[in-house]
């Protein structure tokens, strides 16, 4: 499936499945390839103006610096460039689809269910799923990275749930209900409180680790 998105009277002569990017390109959302992406005009500047939590933090804070920060605590740790890439990158489908809360997910999931839509396991979580797997080949692909490994794809979510249980204690108001013993019992990653940037500045943050852990997806671009 390709792009169009040249209009005429007829309207199926273009692909509704398709949405421009910052750069002013048509990106395929069921049908994305590599030559569509673009980090430093597109996924770097959407990522930075985007939100983590659905804007919930106290102060602005980006999925763009969640990613960066993330990045470096787990290469602080490890050593390992390759985790720190994967990381910058594992939510970098985000600056096509957007962040969509767990809780929102969920929500849909039990509705489709009740719906009888299908069932809870087999709905929107599948198609979500399968929509991000597309679009993150598609990126993999562009910065020069196989798919990560299932060992790597583990190290990933477990530093994703440092990092959240991370920012709900520095960037959050207090809640009185839990999140979840899966999130309240996570170790938070180790070093100073967050401090929230604005989104030219997390840009450009975003940016400087892409060309530091992995500098290959900008070598051709």
């Amino acid at each position: 499936m390709s792009c169009r998105h040249e209009y005429h009277n007829d309207a199926t002569s273009y692909d509704s499945s398709c949405i421009q990017t910052a750069s002013g390109r048509m990106f395929s959302l069921l049908s994305p390839a590599a030559e569509q992406i673009d980090f430093v005009h597109d996924i770097a500047p959407q990522l930075a103006r985007q939100t983590r939590f659905n804007g919930a933090t106290e102060s602005f804070y980006s999925i763009a610096q969640h990613c960066a920060l993330g990045a470096d605590a787990i290469y602080q740790e490890t050593r390992r460039l390759d985790l720190a890439a994967y990381f910058l990158l594992h939510d970098a489908h985000e600056a096509y689809i957007g962040d969509i809360p767990t809780p929102v997910v969920t929500a849909l999931a039990r509705l489709g269910c009740v719906s009888g839509v299908g069932n809870e396991g087999h709905n929107i979580r599948h198609v979500m799923g399968a929509l991000r797997d597309m679009i993150d080949l598609a990126i993999w692909q562009a910065a020069n990275l196989p798919p990560p490994p299932a060992a790597v794809r583990m190290k990933i979510m477990t530093m994703d749930l440092r990092m959240l249980a991370t920012e709900k204690r520095d960037l959050m108001r207090p809640c009185s209900r839990s999140w979840g013993d899966h999130i309240e019992q996570a170790e938070p990653v180790r070093g100073p409180r967050i401090k929230p940037l604005p989104w030219p500045k997390a840009a450009d943050l975003w940016l400087n680790r892409l060309k530091q852990y992995c500098p290959q997806a900008l070598a051709s671009r």
